[in-house]
């Protein structure tokens, strides 16, 4: 975790996103990458898809030590992604 690439000439920092749901055995977090604000403190650059407590663009404070959110300092204004929330198939009966 931790790790540093560069897009469009920016750095950008990936970390973890926790989260708890039951459907996703065995996982406890999702990962992100971040551009920094400070040491600790970056806005959310990609859409998270599970951890819903997190969006795109908030601005989160997070641990260097662990590289996990610790929590949300400003809301980035973007509606959570309701992808979990699909009870459904994306397919008809017949499997098309």
């Amino acid at each position: 975790m931790g790790a540093i690439a560069l897009n469009q000439n920016e750095a950008r920092i990936k970390i973890r996103l926790p989260f708890s749901i039951k459907k996703l055995k065995g996982f406890v977090a999702e990962c992100v990458w971040v551009k920094p604000v400070t040491n600790n403190i970056g806005v959310i650059d990609n859409l998270p898809l599970v951890a819903t407590k997190y969006r795109y663009k908030d601005i989160v404070e997070f641990n260097t030590a662990t590289w996990e959110a610790i929590k949300v300092i400003s809301d980035g204004g973007y509606r959570k992604t309701e992808l979990l929330d699909y009870e459904g198939s994306f397919f008809n009966e017949k499997g098309s």
